[in-house]
């Protein structure tokens, strides 16, 4: 999945991981592997606080989805870890973060 998110980016492109910690180190090492002049940014917007030894952590609470830091592209879930009464939040998420890039 991480190998697909990163295909056809380049330097100045922004990748948001929202709960997704195992997708965004996979993207993270692969990222490490480009030439440094082609790397896009990455982003994991993530409750657990344990992530926060990346650089690139920030804390986000699903049940507040339009707290965030900025704008980046349509974000992509770790599906099995969101209940089903909770898939309202990452949906409005989405298409707030996709009107943001129009």
């Amino acid at each position: 999945m991480a190998r697909e998110l990163l295909n056809g980016t380049s330097l100045g492109t922004n990748i948001a991981f929202v709960s997704t910690p195992s997708v965004f180190v996979a993207a993270k090492n692969l990222v490490a592997e480009m030439p440094v002049a082609e790397r896009p940014n990455l982003m994991l917007l993530e409750f657990d606080e344990r992530f926060r030894v990346f650089p690139q952590f920030v804390f986000y609470d699903y049940r507040r989805p339009f707290k965030l830091p900025g704008n980046n592209n349509p974000p992509d879930y770790d599906g099995p870890r969101w209940v089903v009464s909770g898939w309202e939040d990452p949906a409005k998420l989405t298409r707030f973060m996709s009107l943001q890039l129009a």
